[in-house]
């Protein structure tokens, strides 16, 4: 969750990310979908993801990674 005009680049993957046969270095990580008003990124290499708001955007939506 972010404020209204703001971001959130404080979500690593790595954290999340669980698999006996990919090392998490080695894994990919994709949006596979997301919501007008809102941009979400992900970093290949720290697998850090970003969401930006537009500017102005409020309200509560989902993203799938």
């Amino acid at each position: 969750m972010f404020g209204e005009d703001a971001s959130d680049s404080s979500i690593d993957l790595d954290d999340y990310y669980s698999d006996p046969e990919t090392a998490p270095a080695d894994a990919t990580f994709t949006v596979a979908s997301s919501f007008s008003g809102v941009t979400a990124t992900i970093d290949p290499i720290s697998h850090v993801l970003t969401i930006v708001g537009d500017p102005n955007f409020n309200g509560d939506r989902k993203s799938v990674v």
